[in-house]
């Protein structure tokens, strides 16, 4: 039975053996097999142990590896490292700016299947609690015409104008909310593709026109813009804005939860600040197929985008998903959706996810980092059983068919 050490050895009390591994140790610190030392000095492993701590113990320094037989020539390349202890991380240590966010997608104006009805439903909620909770800023990810084409047959509305005058008059309108969408490759897209209509400029020029001032149209695919530390959102505008949107938006009572600020078309690069604070927010509209998982689609898109080129947080629309996917360092959220299930989701097995999200975004204000994010997804379900034998077919636009 061993008995029980009180304080620490001193070299005089060490005993021979223990003496002897001490000036074993007096070298230059580096890792001793016991193997070695148990043959050199005919004592058992245990032994060893034993010796070697009281040594350690006395002052001396030195490691003990148990199952490794290393040549002394690489003795020094193998010292272990100590443990460090575990970091918590301080999220009182900065000063944060604070941006809040809504973000939606596919809302398909001018289809049956659009969710509101007579500017009720919850779309026109969503935007009702972004002014309500102080959200000024909404992202909006593509697809807000539902578009025309030979095999969609569910459409209200012929034409891109007919489309875009039920949006201007149909699309939510909070004072005190913008919103900025970027034009998806499909649907409204469908016009760029065969006919070679800029919908988004168009689109632009129609909403000054009719005067909803609160929609910003940024982009076709992709809308990038940089989110700086108590400034908001700086970008560069799709086509050139007239002195009345330059001056609501620099001047703008709510200065600091409102667009920064925007540059006239047609630069192609961004006068970002250059201490180099800011993140970088993607407004985008995907494309393919619905996915197995909901997490494959965002991780490919991440995975597609060289290091230089990836954003801090996107919006997303296209797939009438909602979730939030954390990987390469972005912050990806499928937008949800303003759209009912259509048939052709129907017959391929694909849910509509319909509903909004909210989003805080807290930032760095020494670096632009975003360091934390709230979110909350505001999910609708209110369709319920449909008993009508023909509720199919009662969708289809007549028109289709002339």
């Amino acid at each position: 039975m061993r008995r029980k050490r009180i304080g620490k050895r001193t070299v005089d009390q060490l005993s021979p053996l223990e003496r002897a591994i001490y000036e074993e140790l007096s070298g230059p610190e580096r890792v001793y097999n016991i193997g070695q030392l148990s043959s050199k000095y005919g004592r058992s492993p245990q032994e060893i142990r034993d010796a070697f701590a009281a040594a350690r113990e006395a002052g001396a320094k030195g490691k003990l590896a148990e199952r490794i037989d290393v040549p002394e020539a690489f003795q020094e390349d193998i010292v272990r490292v100590p443990k460090e202890r575990a970091r918590i991380i301080d999220t009182q240590g900065y000063d944060a700016s604070h941006t809040r966010i809504g973000l939606t997608a596919d809302s398909h104006l001018g289809s049956v299947h659009h969710t509101d009805v007579n500017r009720k439903g919850p779309l026109h909620d969503f935007y009702k609690l972004c002014a309500n909770e102080g959200y000024s800023i909404v992202l909006h990810g593509g697809n807000w015409l539902d578009g025309n084409a030979r095999f969609n047959r569910t459409t209200s509305a012929w034409g891109f104008s007919e489309q875009m005058k039920i949006f201007l008059y149909e699309y939510p309108y909070v004072e005190g909310v913008t919103t900025l969408l970027v034009g998806g490759d499909d649907h409204e897209g469908w016009w760029w593709q065969r006919e070679g209509i800029d919908v988004v400029e168009i689109a632009q020029a129609l909403a000054e026109k009719y005067g909803r001032h609160d929609l910003v149209f940024g982009g076709y695919i992709e809308f990038d813009m940089a989110l700086i530390p108590g400034k908001g959102l700086l970008y560069n505008s799709y086509r050139e804005p007239n002195l009345e949107d330059l001056t609501h938006l620099q001047h703008s009572e709510d200065g600091e939860q409102h667009l920064h600020g925007i540059k006239p078309y047609p630069k192609s690069t961004l006068e970002l600040p250059k201490n180099g604070k800011y993140a970088i927010i993607r407004n985008m509209h995907a494309g393919g197929g619905t996915a197995y998982a909901k997490s494959l689609r965002p991780q490919k898109i991440i995975e597609s985008w060289e290091g230089g080129e990836k954003p801090q947080f996107v919006n997303a629309g296209h797939y009438h998903k909602a979730s939030y996917d954390y990987i390469r360092n972005v912050h990806f959220f499928q937008s949800g959706c303003a759209e009912n299930q259509s048939d052709f989701m129907r017959k391929r097995a694909i849910v509509a996810e319909v509903g909004n999200w909210l989003v805080d975004i807290n930032q760095d204000t020494d670096t632009g980092a975003i360091t934390s994010l709230e979110a909350r997804f505001i999910p609708y379900i209110g369709r319920g059983m449909v008993f009508d034998p023909r509720k199919w077919t009662r969708r289809l636009n007549p028109r289709f068919f002339v």
